[in-house]
């Protein structure tokens, strides 16, 4: 692995991740090998590396009544 390698790999998971997080663990102090690991995890699960990761919005329960459609 080549150093260079690793610094576009890391750049390209703080934009998927802007708050610099990874399941609690900043991006930064990780380790290359994990950084490594991340990555090509990501992109064998063809996972976008060029945009970042928005947590998905709330699913509504089948059979529930949306309240705010209502008012």
């Amino acid at each position: 692995m080549k150093n260079k390698e690793i610094i576009n790999m890391r750049e390209k998971l703080m934009t998927m991740y802007p708050r610099g997080y990874i399941r609690n663990q900043k991006i930064i102090d990780m380790p290359d090998n994990q950084i490594y690991a991340i990555y090509k995890s990501h992109t064998k699960r063809r996972i976008a590396t060029n945009k970042p990761r928005m947590k998905k919005q709330e699913k509504q329960i089948p059979g529930q009544m949306n309240i705010l459609s209502q008012m």
